[in-house]
C-alpha cells in the first residue's frame, strides 16, 4: 500500500490538482501561496494553495496537509481562521478526520478530503472487484468526507460528479461567502 504520508509537497500539489480537475472542477491555474514545517520529526506541514477555476470563475483556498494524526475540530476551526471568511475552503489531510472535525467543518463551510492509497480507496468504492485493478488508478486519490450513520467519519472516491459536492460544501454555509 501506498501510505499518503510519503507524499511531499509537491506531489501532494500535483494530486489535488488531478483530482479536482477529476472531479469535474475546471482547474484553470493552481498557485502556492505558502509552505510551513509543522515538525521536523515526523516531516508533517501544511500546504497552502489558491486555485483559480474557470466556468464559474471562482477562487478556491486549499489547505493541504501532510499529517500523522488525524485532523480534529480544532484543527478545522484553525484552517478556517486562516482564510478570509469570504473564501472558499478545502482541508485535505493525509491521515484523514476525527468525528468531530466533521461537524466543525459543516459548521464553518469547509469541505473535508482525505489523501488516500488508491487502492484502497478503491476496493472500498464498490466501483469494481476488491484486488482487481484498472490500470488508469494512480498511487494515491482524494476522497471526500462526510458522516456515516454512526458519527465517524466515511469516505468516497472522487469522480465527474464531485464538483457539485465539493463547491456546494465549501459554499455559504456558516457564514462563508462564494468568491467570485
Amino acid at each position: 500500500m501506498a501510505d499518503p504520508r510519503g507524499l511531499t509537497p509537491e506531489a501532494l500539489e500535483i494530486l489535488v490538482t488531478r483530482d479536482l480537475r477529476k472531479a469535474g472542477l475546471q482547474v484553470a491555474r493552481v498557485r502556492r501561496r505558502g509552505l510551513e514545517r509543522a515538525d521536523d520529526r515526523t516531516g508533517d506541514y501544511r500546504l497552502d494553495l489558491e486555485a483559480e477555476l474557470s466556468g464559474p470563475s471562482l477562487r478556491l483556498r486549499i489547505e493541504a496537509q501532510r499529517r500523522s494524526d488525524p485532523m480534529d475540530a480544532a484543527d478545522v476551526r484553525a484552517a478556517a481562521a486562516r482564510v478570509g471568511r469570504e473564501e472558499r475552503l478545502l482541508v485535505v489531510s493525509t491521515a484523514g478526520f476525527t468525528r468531530d472535525a466533521l461537524p466543525a467543518a459543516a459548521d464553518a463551510g469547509i469541505t473535508l478530503l482525505r489523501a488516500s492509497d488508491a487502492r484502497a480507496a478503491f476496493d472500498g468504492s464498490g466501483w469494481g472487484p476488491a484486488g482487481h485493478y484498472p490500470m488508469w488508478l494512480p498511487e494515491h486519490v482524494l476522497e471526500l468526507a462526510g458522516r456515516g450513520p454512526s458519527g465517524a467519519a466515511v469516505y468516497r472516491m472522487l469522480d465527474a460528479e464531485s464538483g457539485a459536492s465539493l463547491l456546494a460544501e465549501s459554499g455559504p454555509a456558516g457564514g462563508r461567502a462564494p468568491t467570485a
